[in-house]
């Protein structure tokens, strides 16, 4: 619709970039990008009846919403305007290609052959490419992962060259988010942790080093690489796979026997990933969510029933939905040794399961008895949170039948003490006379 109109306003345009190059790899199409020969303002003036976004407007690009979908339009770039000469200015040749009705596919600099040849190469000259914009390193190691490509020599070797260091961290952590989630990033992670240590230095210290423990056959680089790579392909399990263990080389003992030991590694690890995060101004429910999965990732793993239910109560339903995948990756980049460990985790799974077909109670919200009983009966502030935890301890853990009656008779034990309606009681700090109390509990009003 969008080149309709540009051509029905007397404008040639063409569909350039990943759209192109996502169709010649029969993959879903995400992002919609035109050029065009028609001045920015024009492009405003011809699409105003859209909304348009002016977001890249100094560029001379503008983005169109067509029925919710974004398109970015923009007009040729380069010193001579031009079809090829807007193409020479993109950053790869797998990029530099453009599709229209009429003209067909059109791949001045050789971008199907890369493609066929699974290889990313920079259009004309690598230096000035990524000079122009840095990111495109980061953007070539994520192309890499996202299509399991190699990069072309001359390209990889400008790549060592220039500084990341003028690009803005979120720019760095989204082409790294995209990056991890790639088929092919165990061998984008295996040949270029150089690169990637320019954005989180502490890679550095995790390259080669030695673990000298039974249960490790890698180095802590090469384990991480095996966890990530294991891991589903979620950002956010990705990124905790990636954090893991980087508190590793900080945390190395030796023992007597010549054994490795990485006490509190778990710890370090967290506050390494915490750091990072804030660092690269990741929003604040990633932050928290891949702490707890760092920090929490070799968590002993109960082999009991009872175990298991202890387990549930303390972490949570969702966080070890999260964390199991990531015990399982983690021993995946162990030793044959490890297999008890992948045993234990696979009857917790089991157990979980049984756990939730029993509608077990595990949260307040589940009980019988809600706060507002535990307040009729006098209960306030700090003591009824506890009561009600405890509450929820014993029907989760100790298997309290989760009646009313119950959890009553649980109460009266617990303070040895049985409510009698002659009795007055103190409600949110004042006393309350008692027929009054009994009253507001036959009619079942609340005292505010």
């Amino acid at each position: 619709m969008a080149v309709q109109r540009l051509g029905d306003n007397g404008y040639a345009s063409h569909i350039v970039g990943g759209a192109v190059r996502d169709y010649l790899c029969k993959r879903p199409i995400h992002d919609w990008d035109l050029v065009t020969d028609a001045p920015i303002e024009t492009i405003r003036t011809i699409f105003s009846d859209f909304r348009c976004l002016a977001i890249g407007v100094a560029h001379g690009i503008m983005t169109v919403l067509i029925d919710d979908l974004p398109i970015e339009i923009s007009t040729y770039r380069g010193d001579e305007p031009g079809l090829v000469m807007d193409l020479a200015k993109r950053d790869f040749t797998i990029n530099a290609m453009a599709y229209s009705q009429k003209d067909g596919i059109i791949d001045p600099f050789g971008g199907q052959n890369d493609l066929q040849a699974g290889r990313i190469r920079a259009v004309v000259s690598p230096q000035d490419r990524f000079q122009e914009d840095p990111l495109r390193i980061l953007r070539c190691l994520r192309f890499a992962s996202e299509l399991s490509m190699r990069i072309e020599p001359e390209t990889e070797a400008a790549m060592q060259r220039v500084s990341l260091d003028a690009v803005a961290v979120e720019r760095l952590a989204s082409e790294m988010t995209k990056m991890l989630v790639g088929p092919g990033i165990r061998d984008v992670l295996l040949a270029y942790p150089g690169i990637l240590a320019r954005v989180i230095p502490e890679i550095n210290k995790m390259i080669g080093f030695q673990q000298r423990n039974p249960y490790h056959r890698y180095d802590v680089w090469r384990h991480t690489v095996e966890v990530v790579a294991h891991t589903p392909a979620d950002p956010v399990l990705r990124w905790a796979a990636l954090f893991h263990d980087m508190g590793k080389p900080d945390s190395y003992t030796c023992d007597a026997n010549g054994i490795g030991h990485f006490y509190g590694h778990g710890d370090k690890s967290y506050v390494i990933a915490c750091r990072t995060m804030r660092r690269l101004k990741m929003s604040n429910a990633w932050q928290e969510t891949i702490a707890m999965l760092v920090k929490k990732h070799d968590l002993t793993i109960p082999v009991t029933y009872k175990g298991v239910k202890k387990l549930l109560y303390r972490e949570g339903y969702e966080n070890l939905q999260m964390l199991i995948p990531l015990f399982e990756a983690d021993c995946a980049g162990q030793s044959e040794l490890s297999a008890q460990r992948m045993e234990d985790i696979q009857n917790l799974k089991r157990n979980i399961e049984k756990i939730r077909e029993e509608n077990a109670c595990f949260s307040r919200k589940d009980l019988a008895l809600s706060g507002f009983d535990l307040m009729r009966l006098g209960f306030e502030g700090r003591a009824l949170g506890d009561m009600l935890q405890n509450l929820v301890y014993a029907v989760a853990v100790d298997g309290l039948p989760n009646t009313r009656e119950d959890l009553l008779a649980f109460v009266e034990k617990q303070h040895s003490w049985r409510l009698s309606p002659i009795e007055s009681y103190t409600w949110t700090r004042k006393e309350i006379p008692a027929q009054q109390y009994v009253d507001c509990i036959t009619s079942g009003t609340f005292l505010f």
